[in-house]
């Protein structure tokens, strides 16, 4: 529960301390040399705005050039919050939600790239840091209420898990995944969540940027979902598959899961909650649908990693 001026989470890399003598420091070892991940940040003329952001040596506030972004939670400082940061060797991930949904809503997503350390320098030990902060550039904008104390931010728990493995398949919670996009043989094209996720999927473009970009979840054996970098939303065979695919849920069922079938050379198909093949339809000019009941190359995808 949360409520005050300025909150936040986050972990950095205490750049002067003697006990990083013998780690990887970056650049002049100072900030933002090393990292800051903000894994939630709350200002209190904002309350219902959660926010995360990651700063580098690249990217950064000083620079106008971090990468931040905030979502909405009406009752962000009336009911506790799960805050959760996946942070993988290639990506940091964090999102939002409570006891039901741990994982609702995505707040941001940072991949390494391959930009060297002045946009990844996150492979090292980190401090993690919980604090309140009074006033400030950012929480500070309009003044400071004296009347509104005392506050106070109430934490229940904070929780550690390890990675046993970043293979497909193999994971701690939550479930594994990877980035990728698909490339229809159809026509040659990338896969994109058209209009920022608000339009059906289509076999339309060709380069990769964050409407083509999706994260594929390893659920159970062959069954996966896939997560759009358009808007952090599930892919669903909308109306049991007899409308065209959409990026449109906040959670995995039925309409959520799709069977991955894989043809070779990083080739794969998709088959829907009724049965039939993710096609391309007319050469990839028309929407994706879970129409078929073959395979041939409308219904057969590249397998992309990004």
């Amino acid at each position: 529960m949360v409520s005050s001026f300025f909150c936040e989470l986050f972990l950095f890399l205490q750049y002067h301390s003697f006990s990083y003598l013998e780690q990887k420091i970056y650049g002049n070892a100072c900030w933002s040399d090393n990292g800051e991940i903000d894994v939630m940040e709350q200002v209190g003329y904002d309350p219902n705005k959660i926010v995360s952001s990651v700063h580098t040596a690249e990217y950064n506030h000083m620079k106008n050039t971090q990468p931040t972004h905030g979502v909405d939670v009406p009752d962000a400082c009336s009911n506790f919050k799960i805050y959760t940061l996946n942070w993988t060797s290639d990506q940091l991930e964090m999102f939002v939600g409570d006891d039901n949904q741990p994982f609702e809503q995505r707040i941001l997503v940072w991949d390494k790239g391959n930009q060297g350390w002045q946009r990844w320098p996150f492979d090292n030990d980190f401090f993690i840091i919980l604090n309140i902060a009074i006033g400030g550039t950012w929480g500070g904008q309009h003044g400071i209420d004296e009347s509104i104390f005392p506050k106070r931010m109430e934490i229940e728990w904070v929780r550690f898990y390890k990675l046993e493995s970043e293979n497909l398949g193999t994971q701690s919670a939550p479930a594994a995944h990877r980035v990728i996009a698909l490339r229809s043989n159809a026509n040659g094209k990338f896969v994109c969540a058209e209009n920022g996720g608000n339009g059906p999927l289509i076999a339309s473009r060709d380069a990769v940027g964050g409407w083509e970009k999706f994260d594929l979840i390893t659920l159970d054996g062959n069954k996966v979902a896939l997560r759009s970098h358009a808007n952090g939303k599930y892919v669903c065979a909308e109306a049991a598959g007899e409308k065209p695919l959409i990026v449109n849920r906040n959670g995995i069922d039925a309409w959520e899961t799709f069977q991955m079938i894989h043809r070779g050379e990083n080739k794969v198909a998709f088959i829907a909650v009724n049965g039939k093949y993710v096609c391309a339809v007319d050469y990839g000019r028309g929407a994706l649908t879970a129409d078929r009941t073959n395979v041939d190359a409308w219904e057969t995808f590249d397998l992309v990693p990004q």
